[in-house]
């Protein structure tokens, strides 16, 4: 019996690497990989790409010359058809929300766009006072994340269910944008433009072989075939488990070989992973105490995971020893400054500095791009972890000597 298990999900994974094979190469005919965006842009820079494309695709002014045709849609996809497009207007960083849309009948709807970015405190229920406060009478705010993720509580307030909408990238976003190409069929640079932005979407949030997968489900037409599957899947959350387990496990010897001191914050466990996988996403990973700044103890480096599963490096701010919010400090902000200068792609959060992800993509949740992949084989382990820490060594370094050399920072009482 268990003999023939074995044979059926033997068989099962040779004809999904098959069709794997067949759709890689379809992917490669129809150059997927030429992608504008990509190519132009971190892909998963929430401001300068994501925010900045969806509020042209969405305002009614936008040069796509739609008129109201993508927002109407859009709106519907996110149930709430019931919004007058006939007078609305789409503004971007409008009192720092990030695109704000509104109509003459005092409709209103903020659109707060996550991708890898931490929660702000108060930040959505601050945007519904303010948007009430200017004489809107319904507001409804919508949190758009890769998997549709709930903000944290701090950030959303008492904001109920009634004005509160979890969007996604990967239902939401990706439905709407098929709508759309549909719709811009007629335009041949609008449709392909649409279209690239799809597969990107599709990419982030590990949807690029949504066909594959249409291929892999015919697949599963029998019990014993879905009973293989079941099996497969569950041994896949334990190799995941094994592989992230290995990669923070070895990360940290290596850190510690450099000479960094790691500490105990948001540091991770073998049971922070297998809860990673079977309980719920959090934040984990390595911290590490950084020498003085300007004569005091003010930052620790954090190697962190994201809810998202992707990994992020960078510096938290600490007070007597112990992470502080940035907000709480203003001089963090003169050095999240400086950050900024050495490299645009430096961005804030709620406890650091600064922080950015990783040159190579690793995924944890989703483990499909390349790099994440190779992490099976300890010898592409090893040398990802070796080019890691010259990576977090080169960027502390380079941050040291930008805050030496910043007259800004000469007269330490001043900052």
């Amino acid at each position: 019996m268990v003999c023939c298990r074995l044979n059926t999900i033997e068989d099962l994974l040779h004809r999904v690497a098959q069709l794997n094979r067949e759709h890689a190469a379809r992917a490669q005919e129809e150059r997927r990989a030429f992608n504008v965006f990509s190519m132009l842009r971190v892909e998963d820079e929430e401001v300068n790409l994501h925010s900045r494309f969806l509020f042209e695709v969405l305002n009614p002014r936008g040069t796509h010359g739609m008129g109201t045709a993508f927002l109407e849609r859009f709106l519907a996809q996110v149930g709430l058809a019931d919004f007058d497009v006939t007078t609305a207007t789409v503004q971007r960083e409008y009192q720092s929300m990030d695109i704000f849309i509104a109509n003459a009948a005092r409709q209103a709807v903020i659109l707060e766009n996550k991708i890898n970015a931490s929660d702000q405190p108060g930040q959505l229920q601050r945007y519904y006072k303010a948007v009430r406060k200017e004489g809107y009478k319904d507001v409804k705010v919508l949190y758009l994340t890769p998997y549709g993720d709930a903000p944290s509580a701090d950030s959303a307030g008492n904001l109920d269910e009634e004005i509160l909408t979890l969007v996604s990238y990967a239902d939401d976003v990706r439905d709407w944008l098929a709508v759309c190409i549909e719709v811009a069929v007629p335009y041949p640079t609008l449709r392909e433009t649409l279209k690239q932005y799809q597969w990107l979407v599709e990419k982030l949030t590990g949807q690029a072989g949504g066909r594959l997968l249409m291929d892999v489900k015919a697949l599963l037409k029998d019990e014993e075939s879905l009973a293989a599957a079941i099996n497969i899947g569950q041994a896949f959350t334990e190799v995941k488990i094994e592989v992230q387990s290995a990669f923070w496990s070895r990360l940290e010897e290596k850190l510690a070989a450099a000479g960094f001191e790691i500490a105990e914050h948001w540091k991770y466990s073998q049971q922070s992973v297998e809860a990673y996988y079977k309980k719920g996403r959090r934040e984990y990973g390595i911290s590490f105490a950084l020498p003085e700044l300007l004569g005091q103890n003010i930052l620790a480096f954090l190697i962190g995971m994201s809810p998202s599963g992707q990994l992020y490096y960078g510096f938290v701010a600490l007070e007597e020893g112990q992470p502080v919010k940035v907000a709480n400090h203003p001089g963090f902000a003169l050095l999240g400054e400086i950050l900024k200068g050495l490299d645009e792609k430096w961005r804030s959060g709620v406890y650091m500095v600064g922080l950015r992800f990783l040159k190579r993509p690793i995924d944890f949740y989703n483990f499909d791009t390349p790099d994440t992949l190779a992490l099976i084989d300890p010898a592409k382990r090893d040398a990802y972890l070796d080019e890691l820490v010259e990576e977090v060594t080169a960027a502390i370094e380079q941050f040291y000597a930008a805050c030496e050399k910043d007259p800004r920072l000469q007269d330490e009482a001043a900052w």
